[in-house]
């Protein structure tokens, strides 16, 4: 290490008191352009903070005053943001319950009579010549409500001929 390096090193310790020059070092500071410069301008940094005066009558007491309105801000961002939770929480349970159909003892709709007339435009070839009874017969079927079975019930086999056997196994096949 040359005695430039050396003196660079060490010239924060010795601007800040904790050290000092030895012989050869005040020799090479003497004789070098370079250091002095370096020195001049470590040495003047060094002495910027000596002339300011700290009370911590003063300091102490606006330290804490800052530190107590940090936290009141904080916890206030807090508090919004949690009542935004909430708000948002209950305004989307109100969307919800508007949304969702009512079940149970809720009143019965009526279906629009529109839709009941474009039911009747329904064309079954199979029926059109059947007589008013057949009509009635047909119709009661379809108002009875579907009980599901399971495929061991159902018409005894016994008296049927095949046709109705094989109609009855693809029925029980489907279900």
């Amino acid at each position: 290490m040359s005695m430039c390096e050396a003196c660079s090193d060490r010239m924060p310790a010795v601007a800040s008191g904790q050290s000092e020059w030895s012989v050869a070092e005040r020799d090479h500071l003497a004789g070098c352009r370079d250091c002095a410069a370096e020195w001049k301008l470590v040495s003047a940094a060094a002495a910027l903070g000596r002339s300011v005066a700290v009370d911590p009558g003063v300091i102490g007491p606006r330290l804490l005053e800052r530190v107590r309105a940090a936290e009141h801000q904080e916890r206030r961002r807090r508090w919004l943001r949690r009542s935004a939770q909430v708000v948002g929480l209950a305004a989307a349970a109100a969307l919800f319950l508007m949304m969702v159909p009512r079940r149970g003892n809720g009143p019965v709709r009526q279906v629009p009579v529109t839709a009941a007339s474009e039911a009747a435009d329904l064309q079954l070839a199979e029926l059109d010549g059947a007589a008013p009874a057949e009509l009635q017969a047909v119709l009661a079927e379809f108002d009875e409500p579907e009980v599901p079975a399971s495929a061991l019930d159902g018409p005894d086999v016994e008296g049927l001929d095949v046709s109705q056997v094989e109609r009855a196994l693809r029925s029980w096949e489907e279900s």
